[in-house]
C-alpha cells in the first residue's frame, strides 16, 4: 500500500539534491549510483524483507535523477543562453496586471524554440492589462533557473522560468484562443470586485484574502496579527479550502458517490486555475479527487498514498516545485495529520475518565481531542519550515486554531457564494453579508487579542530558541523510538522553552552598552541597549514590511514590548 508513497520520497530527494547543488554537474553518475544500490537491496531483500523499503527508495532516487536532468536537457537548456539578452516577443497574458514596488506585473506564456513557458512580464507602463492580451514589442529576459546570473527560487518553484522587464513600447492585441482558457482568471477578478462591492470596509480584505488568497489588501497590523496568533494560513488558500469546497458539494448531493466524483473534479480544476494552481491548492485538489475516485469505486481510500500521488504528480510537471515554500509547507502539515492526528488524538481523549458512547460529553471530548491533534501534528512538522523561511513559530497557534478553525469553513462557502451571486442577487446577499462581516469581525478580534500575549511566538533571532527547537525535535525523534513517557518528553520540552526564553530575555540586559546592526537591507536600522532602556536608530529598508518584521522579530525575541525613544537620522 505505501509502496508509492517510499518511491515519491526517493524521487522528491533526488530533485532536491539535483536543483540544490548539482545543476551543472553530470547526473548520470547519481542515477547509476542509485540504480546499483537498488539492483542490491532487490536481491537482497530475498533474503531479508527490510531491505524491501530501502530498494524502492533508491528505484525512487534512481527516476528522480533521470526525469530531473531529461527535464533540464529537452525543457529548459534551449532557453539558458537566453540570460541576459533583450528579445522581440509576442506574449499571451494569463492574468491581470498588478501592481508591485516595481510597477505593474502580469502573468504570461510565451512559444521559445516550440515550447511554452511562463514568465512574469514587468510593465513599463502604467496600463491594466486582462487575461488574454497578446503583448508584442523589446523584452530584457532573466532566468529565474539555478544556473541564471541572479538565482530566484520563488519563481521557478511556481512554474516561472523567466523574467521579462519591458523596454519598448508594446503593442496590444486581443489573443485568437478560446476565452475558456482566461475564464478562470475572470471570474476569480469578477468574485473579487463583488466581495469589494457588497462587504463593509473592514471585513472586505479579509474576505477577498479567505476566498482567493488576495492579501494585497490586507492591513500590515492584520496580517501580522494572524501570523503571530498562528493562523495566516487560513488566507493563503491551501487544503482547508478545498476540502471545505469539497465537503460542500458532498453534502450538497446527499452523498451520491459517483455523481459527487462527477461534479467534483470539474470544480476542483476550476478552483486550482482560479487560483493559479498554487501548489497547495494543487495537492489539495489531486487529494480530494482521488478521495472522490476511491469513493465511487468503492476502493479504501490512504490518504499517505494520497499526498504521494499528488505529490509525484506535480514533481513530473515541474522538479522544481521541491523549492516551493507552499509545497513543502502543504506537504508537511498534511503528512503531519496523517501520521500523528489519531494518536496524538486517542492519547488526549484516554486522559478523561470513560463516558457514554456519542453523549454530549463524549463528543465534546472527542472533538477537542481531534483539533489540538490537528493543530500539533501539522504544527509538529511544518514548524521547522515556518523557522527557516519566516524565523518564527506561534506558541498561540494551537489555541487559536481550536477558537477559529472551526469558523473558516462555513465562512469560507458563505463569501464564495456572495463571490458568485453577489452580480445577480445584491439584495439577498446583503442580508449574508452582514452574517459574514460579523464572523470575520469576530476572527479579526480574536487574532489580535491572542498575539497581544507575550511570547505568543518565538523567534530564530535569538540562538537559545534555535537550540530549543533542536532540543524539541531530537526528543521527538527519541519518543517514536521509545514509544513511552510521553509526559517525561513534553515536560523537558518545556522546561527547555522557558529556559530558551529566559535567557533571550536576561542574556541581553547583562551587557552594560549593547549595540545591534539591524539587517533590513538598502537602509539603516540599529538597536541601542543600555541601564534596561531600549532605544532604536532609524527603521529604514529596502522593503518596508521587511525591515518592520526584522525589527519587531529582534524586539520580540528578547521580551522587548516598548521602546523607550526613536531617534531618526
Amino acid at each position: 500500500m505505501r509502496r508509492l508513497m517510499r518511491f515519491t520520497i526517493g524521487f522528491a530527494a533526488a530533485c532536491a539534491i539535483s536543483a540544490a547543488a548539482l545543476w551543472q554537474k553530470n547526473l548520470l553518475p547519481l542515477m547509476l549510483y542509485a540504480a546499483v544500490a537498488a539492483g542490491l537491496c532487490i536481491a537482497l531483500r530475498r533474503h531479508n524483507p527490510m531491505f524491501r523499503t530501502p530498494a524502492i527508495f533508491f528505484l525512487g532516487l534512481c527516476a528522480g535523477f533521470g526525469w530531473f536532468s531529461l527535464y533540464q536537457t529537452v525543457y529548459l537548456s534551449p532557453i539558458e543562453a537566453l540570460d541576459g539578452t533583450t528579445l522581440h516577443l509576442c506574449v499571451t497574458t494569463t492574468g491581470f496586471s498588478e501592481w508591485t514596488d516595481y510597477g505593474y506585473s502580469v502573468d504570461a506564456a510565451v512559444k521559445l524554440d516550440g515550447k511554452f513557458y511562463f514568465i512574469r512580464i514587468y510593465q513599463d507602463e502604467d496600463r491594466m492589462i486582462e487575461p488574454g492580451t497578446v503583448m508584442e514589442g523589446e523584452f530584457a529576459i532573466r532566468l529565474t533557473t539555478p544556473s541564471a546570473k541572479k538565482d530566484s527560487a520563488y519563481y521557478r518553484g511556481n512554474g516561472c522560468f523567466a523574467v521579462a522587464s519591458q523596454k519598448s513600447e508594446a503593442v496590444y492585441s486581443k489573443s485568437e484562443g478560446s476565452p475558456l482558457l482566461f475564464l478562470p482568471a475572470r471570474a476569480g477578478k469578477t468574485a473579487l470586485e463583488h466581495i469589494q462591492s457588497l462587504f463593509p470596509k473592514d471585513a472586505a480584505p479579509f474576505a477577498k484574502a479567505l476566498l482567493l488568497g488576495d492579501t494585497s489588501a490586507l492591513s500590515y497590523a492584520v496580517d501580522t496579527s494572524l501570523k503571530v496568533s498562528g493562523i495566516r494560513h487560513v488566507v493563503a488558500v491551501s487544503g482547508l479550502h478545498v476540502s471545505a469546497l469539497f465537503g460542500a458539494v458532498y453534502l450538497l448531493l446527499r452523498r451520491r458517490r459517483v455523481l459527487a466524483f462527477v461534479v467534483s473534479v470539474p470544480l476542483l480544476i476550476f478552483f486550482a486555475a482560479v487560483t493559479g494552481f498554487s501548489p497547495s491548492v494543487t495537492r489539495a485538489s489531486l487529494m480530494a479527487g482521488m478521495m472522490a475516485l476511491g469513493a465511487a469505486i468503492n476502493e479504501e481510500y490512504d490518504g499517505l498514498t494520497s499526498l504521494s500521488f499528488a505529490a509525484l504528480v506535480m514533481l513530473l510537471i515541474n522538479p522544481f516545485v521541491i523549492y516551493s515554500v507552499s509545497f513543502q509547507l502543504s506537504v508537511a502539515s498534511v503528512a503531519g495529520i496523517l501520521l500523528l492526528a489519531a494518536p496524538i488524538s486517542a492519547r488526549i481523549a484516554g486522559i478523561f475518565p470513560k463516558m457514554k458512547a456519542k453523549s454530549l460529553k463524549s463528543r465534546t471530548v472527542h472533538w477537542i481531542a481531534g483539533a489540538v491533534a490537528v493543530s500539533v501534528s501539522a504544527m509538529l512538522f511544518s514548524a521547522p519550515f515556518s523557522a527557516y523561511y519566516f524565523g518564527s513559530v506561534s506558541l498561540i497557534g494551537i489555541l487559536s486554531n481550536l477558537l477559529i478553525i472551526w469558523m473558516i469553513p462555513l465562512l469560507f462557502c458563505g463569501i464564495a457564494v456572495v463571490g458568485i451571486l453577489g452580480g445577480f442577487l445584491p439584495g439577498v446577499c446583503g442580508a449574508l453579508v452582514w452574517v459574514l462581516a460579523w464572523i470575520i469581525r469576530l476572527i479579526l478580534w480574536l487574532a489580535a487579542l491572542l498575539s497581544r500575549i507575550p511570547f505568543a511566538a518565538v523567534y530564530t533571532q535569538s540562538k537559545y530558541i534555535v537550540i530549543w527547537l533542536l532540543l524539541v525535535y531530537s526528543l521527538a525523534v527519541l519518543f517514536l523510538y521509545m514509544r513511552r513517557h510521553a509526559w517525561c518528553f513534553l515536560l523537558a520540552g518545556t522546561i527547555g522553552l522557558i529556559a530558551a526564553i529566559a535567557a533571550s530575555v536576561i542574556v541581553p540586559k547583562a551587557d552594560a552598552l549593547r549595540l545591534t546592526v539591524l539587517d533590513v537591507g538598502e537602509g539603516q536600522s540599529i538597536l541601542l541597549q543600555s541601564c534596561g532602556k531600549n532605544y532604536l536608530v532609524d527603521c529604514g529598508g529596502e522593503s518596508n514590511t521587511g525591515a518592520a518584521d526584522e525589527i519587531a522579530q529582534t524586539l520580540l525575541s528578547q521580551g522587548i514590548f516598548r521602546l523607550d525613544g526613536l531617534l531618526l537620522t
